[in-house]
C-alpha cells in the first residue's frame, strides 16, 4: 500500500436526493442505461431484475453498455429522507453489490454517482449540507470494485482497462 493520501482524500458528497438519475445530459457523452427499481423490489431485496439486465449484456454488448447503467429507484418521492439513509434502500443495496462484482464495468460513475454508491457501500455519515462517506469506507468501496472489476475481467476474457479509467476519473472529479 502506498504511503501518499489517496486521490479521494476529503471527499465530500453535498446532498444525494432520490432522483439520482436525472443528472445533466452534460455530464454523459452517451446515453445512459437507466434500470428501474421499485419500492416493491426494495422491500423484497429483489435484485434479479437488474441482474438479468446486465446479464443480458455478456459478452456481446459489453462494449457498448460499458460505465453506462444507471439505477433508479422509484416510490420514495414523499420521503423527505436521503435515499442513502432509508435502512430498506441500503439493505437492497448491499444485495446488489453481494451479488454484482461486475459493478465496476456497467455503473455510470459520473458525479455524484460515484460518492452515491460509497455512501451505499459504507456507513453513512451527516454533514452540513447533506451526506457524505468516510474516507475508510469509500477506500473499501474501491478496493472491492477494482478487486472484483479485475476478477471478473479477468474469468470472462474481457479488458477492465476502459472501465478503470472511468473509475478514476469520477473518483477524481469529487476531489
Amino acid at each position: 500500500m502506498s504511503s501518499r493520501a489517496p486521490v479521494w482524500q476529503g471527499l465530500r458528497c453535498e446532498g444525494i436526493y432520490t432522483n439520482v438519475g436525472s443528472m445533466g445530459a452534460e455530464m454523459i457523452t452517451t446515453q445512459p442505461v437507466t434500470i428501474s427499481i421499485s419500492k416493491d423490489m426494495i422491500l423484497a431485496r429483489d435484485v434479479s431484475h437488474v441482474r438479468a439486465v446486465l446479464d443480458s449484456f455478456m459478452p456481446e454488448l459489453v462494449e457498448r453498455n460499458r460505465n453506462r447503467v444507471e439505477l433508479e429507484v422509484f416510490g420514495y418521492d414523499d420521503d423527505p429522507r436521503e435515499l442513502v439513509l432509508i435502512k430498506e434502500v441500503r439493505r437492497w443495496y448491499h444485495e446488489f453489490f453481494d451479488n454484482t462484482p461486475d459493478l465496476f464495468l456497467w455503473m455510470n460513475f459520473q458525479a455524484p454517482l460515484i460518492s452515491f454508491y460509497a455512501i451505499m457501500f459504507g456507513n453513512p455519515v451527516r454533514v452540513a449540507g447533506g451526506t457524505t462517506v468516510r474516507p475508510e469506507d469509500f477506500q473499501r468501496f474501491l478496493d472491492w470494485g477494482f478487486g472484483a472489476l479485475n476478477g471478473f475481467c479477468e474469468g470472462n476474457g474481457i479488458r477492465p482497462d476502459e472501465s478503470n479509467k472511468h473509475v478514476l476519473a469520477a473518483v477524481q472529479k469529487e476531489t
